[in-house]
């Protein structure tokens, strides 16, 4: 048990290991999300660079045709 531990790590962890995702939080969902943060930080002069590489990332696996079920799908792309 250590600070890294959590529910999503729990969760989606087994499914990257295994490579099989369930439906949960597409890329879709979690692009709009992100692409909405980094909006309104913009709009109050503050950029998040580390969330604009995240968002870069889901679009690469987006364009790929991954993340339909659930965003962790994304690390494929990083094997």
């Amino acid at each position: 048990m250590s600070g890294a531990d959590s529910a999503q790590l729990r969760t989606r962890l087994s499914w990257i290991l295994s490579g099989n995702y369930s439906e949960s939080f597409s890329i879709d969902l979690a692009k709009y999300v992100i692409d909405e943060t980094i909006k309104h930080s913009m709009s109050e002069g503050k950029p998040l660079p580390v969330m604009s590489i995240i968002g870069k990332l889901l679009e690469i696996a987006r364009n790929e045709g991954k993340g339909k079920r659930d965003f962790s799908e994304t690390a494929e792309i990083l094997k």
